[in-house]
Order: structure tokens, then sequence, then C-alpha cells
């Protein structure tokens, strides 16, 4: 799985995370939260986003460490701080406080967190036996779905079942933007190249246009397909989105610093 440079703005989001965020909510987890550690937590956590929103890592980190500290902080709440944490690119944080929040609750999206969490802290094989758990409980899940899907496309393993499993991601989520990019990706890892175009431009048509994964993605099939003025688009795009993305500031370098190949467009 990629690592992307922290830099001052944090870490690029996962793909398997794009828009779980949302879903779990984390504003409004910190707002509806009735209990007396959730009341206080929840400005802590507010605060942290808005600070990682920003760039202001530093901030984000130490309101993060006061909400953790708070007594009796309800599980929604220790999700919501186990994600920042993740975002933040501190995985050993992460992974601690969703676990907390997984034992108290082990809600489908929370296992997928900590999933993800424990590969990105360098322990693979936990995160895989947690996915897997994940899908043995909520099968049904297009987020966990996704999540365990694209945890083998990206590896490269297990790619049949990744397909499976994202095919049926999409059918439940036909227009979730990150679901069918990673469908796309899938389709790039068994060489499927046109069957990745096709994916990946649909993901951008649904909303990916402002995520550097997906830019980085159509940027790499089309670099693949030989259209290489398609591939410069994309990866720029990917880095002005984020310009701490890692593997497409080496996909310009790669494209930038040959001679031009020959455009199929």
């Amino acid at each position: 799985m990629r690592k992307a440079n922290k830099g001052t703005g944090g870490r690029a989001p996962l793909s398997a995370f794009r828009g779980a965020l949302a879903l779990i909510g984390l504003a409004s987890l910190a707002a509806g939260c009735q209990f007396v550690g959730g009341l206080k937590a929840g400005p802590l956590v507010r605060r942290a986003e808005m600070a990682a929103a920003r760039g202001d890592r530093w901030e984000a980190l130490s309101a993060l460490a006061k909400a953790e500290r708070v007594h009796n902080v309800p599980p929604d709440m220790l999700a919501a701080i186990g994600i920042l944490y993740l975002r933040l690119g501190e995985e050993k944080r992460a992974v601690r406080c969703l676990r907390r929040a997984v034992e108290k609750r082990p809600r489908a999206r929370v296992l997928t967190f900590l999933g993800w969490a424990l590969f990105e802290a360098g322990r693979p094989k936990e995160a895989e036996k947690v996915l897997r758990e994940a899908y043995r409980r909520y099968p049904k899940d297009p987020e966990v779905l996704n999540s365990l899907g694209y945890f083998y496309a990206e590896r490269g393993k297990n790619l049949k079942e990744a397909l499976v499993l994202l095919e049926e991601a999409v059918r439940r989520s036909p227009h979730a933007y990150h679901i069918v990019d990673s469908l796309g990706w899938a389709y790039f890892k068994l060489g499927r190249l046109e069957d990745a175009r096709r994916e990946l431009e649909r993901a951008l048509v649904l909303g990916g246009r402002r995520d550097p994964e997906v830019r980085y993605h159509l940027a790499v099939v089309y670099k693949a397909l030989g259209l290489r003025a398609l591939a410069l688009r994309e990866v720029r795009a990917s880095l002005r989105l984020d310009p701490f993305h890692a593997p497409a500031q080496a996909l310009y370098l790669r494209l930038t610093s040959r001679g031009k190949s020959t455009d199929r467009r």
C-alpha cells in the first residue's frame, strides 16, 4: 500500500477511505454524542478536524490528544479520533483508538478503518484478518466490500476475488465514485487496461475530479496505454490537488524526464 508524504498538510487520503469520512460524519458524530465524554470531547474533535482541513498538523494533533484523554469517550467519538489520526499519518495512535472503538461497538466502517490503520502501521496480516472479519459480519456493505477488494487489488493479491468484491460493491453503490475508482484500479492490476480506463473515467464523472487519487490512477492507466499527453494532464491535476502525493510526484518525473513517447490518443 502506498504511503504519501505527510508534509504540512497531512497525508493524501487512502483510496479505500474516500467517501467514508463523510459517511461516518466526523462532525455529526461529535455533535450527536449525548454522553458526558462525548460532550467534552466533541468540540476538541471538531477543532482537530478544522485544523487538519487547513493544514495545521500540530493544532490537530494537540486537540486529538486532549480528546483521547477525556474520560468515558463513546465509541463513535473514539472512531472519529482514530480516523483523524489516520488522516494525519499517525498510524499507531489510529490503531489504538480504532481498536478501542471496535471493542465497544464493531461497526462496519470502523472495522475497515482499523484494518487499514493496521496495514499502514506495517501489520498487513492483522489488517487482512480485521478486513475479513468486517466482511464476515457485513457481507453486503458496499464500503466493506470496497475496502477488502481494494486491499487485495493494491497489494496485487487475490485479484480475482478482489474483482468479485469490487463488482458487487459497485452493483450495490453504483454512483459512489471512490468505489468505481477501486474497480478501475483492480482492472488495471489485472492488465485489463480498456476496462480500467472506462471505470476510472466514469469515476471522474461521478465526482472524482477533486480527488487526487482518482486523477493519479487515471494517469497511470493513460501512461500504460501510451497516452502520454493525457497522463501528464491527469498527474498534474493530481499534484494540484495534493502537492505531497508521492506516487504522483514520481510518475510526473518519469513522464517529464524521458523523451516524448508516441501518443495514441
